[in-house]
């Protein structure tokens, strides 16, 4: 079954989304980020930011705090 996007997007307000306190991440070597939002404008209620470290993959935001990690994945946590 191919997916249709366009009511999908239609359904859910594609890349004009209504909603607020929503803070989308995405790690520089996410292969998934591109499906992502990436830039938003400077008065929308929702942010977007790029982890850009070494080794800030998919889902880099979610795993368990070390001391060796980056600082923008440190401030992308605190962000959080």
């Amino acid at each position: 079954m191919v997916p249709n996007v366009t009511s999908t997007n239609i359904e859910l307000g594609g890349t004009n989304l209504e909603a607020s306190n929503i803070l989308f991440t995405n790690g520089v070597e996410d292969g998934w980020k591109w499906c992502s939002i990436l830039d938003l404008p400077l008065t929308s209620e929702m942010k977007a930011i790029e982890i850009d470290c070494p080794n800030c993959a998919h889902c880099v935001d979610l795993y368990d705090e070390k001391t060796s990690d980056a600082a923008k994945l440190s401030d992308a946590r605190t962000q959080i």
